[in-house]
């Protein structure tokens, strides 16, 4: 009994010119599967029964549509406050401590008029702004950055040569940032301001001196953990 061989069907005739002809069928994206593309005719895009298209739920389109428009939309400007930090100022009359913003103090001084204590209303010095860094002091500068300081002080005595200064530098950079506007970070080159090193009888680095209005009132030897030393300036700023 010899085989008999059956005609192709239309749908695949059809795939098969297509493909000969090089084009492709197509396919619209729906939420079912498509069928092969072998059953496709040329030319014929391919329709989703309707029975049997998965319903959505109001809540599932809700949600989807959510998506999209969170996806879709341009993230949202913030602003940004230009407002610089409060400074303390000690008034040198009744010794209060006065917690005024530099920009502030600024805008007062323009119109003729400037920051006054909170308790006697003695006129207050302008602050400057907070540093964003340590400043670099040294014998000349020591006195009106450090001991003439409107807020407390933290003098951090090194030298080139000195690698535990090396391993304290970042924390004591760190530490200029984050308390910018209520402390005061120096740096002096014991090296390069020996009468300054000497007046405060440092005799190891790195040392770390605080100062507030002018006398010290902390100090501390060698390298220290950051948590500690914020520990005992915070006792200083308070």
């Amino acid at each position: 009994m010899g085989a008999s061989f059956s005609r192709p069907s239309l749908p695949f005739a059809g795939a098969q010119r297509a493909r000969a002809a090089g084009a492709r069928p197509v396919i619209p994206t729906r939420f079912s599967v498509p069928p092969p593309a072998d059953d496709i005719a040329p030319g014929a895009g391919w329709r989703a029964d309707a029975s049997k298209t998965p319903r959505q739920s109001a809540g599932t389109r809700a949600v989807a549509g959510l998506a999209l428009l969170l996806h879709f939309s341009p993230p949202m400007a913030t602003h940004e406050s230009t407002a610089s930090e409060p400074v303390l100022v000690t008034c040198r009359a009744c010794g209060a401590r006065n917690r005024i913003r530099p920009d502030a103090a600024q805008e007062k001084i323009a119109r003729g008029a400037a920051p006054v204590c909170g308790r006697c209303k003695t006129p207050l010095p302008a602050p400057a702004p907070a540093a964003a860094g340590p400043v670099v002091v040294t014998d000349a500068t020591f006195a009106a950055e450090v001991e003439q300081a409107p807020v407390p002080v933290l003098v951090d005595a090194w030298a080139p040569w000195c690698g535990p200064c090396k391993m304290l530098s970042p924390v004591v950079d760190e530490l200029a940032t984050e308390l910018a506007g209520r402390v005061r970070v120096a740096k002096l080159n014991v090296d390069e301001n020996p009468a300054t090193a000497a007046r405060f009888g440092i005799r190891g680095i790195p040392t770390l001196l605080v100062l507030r209005d002018g006398r010290e009132v902390d100090r501390m030897v060698g390298v220290l953990p950051k948590v500690e030393i914020a520990r005992r300036l915070d006792r200083a700023i308070r």
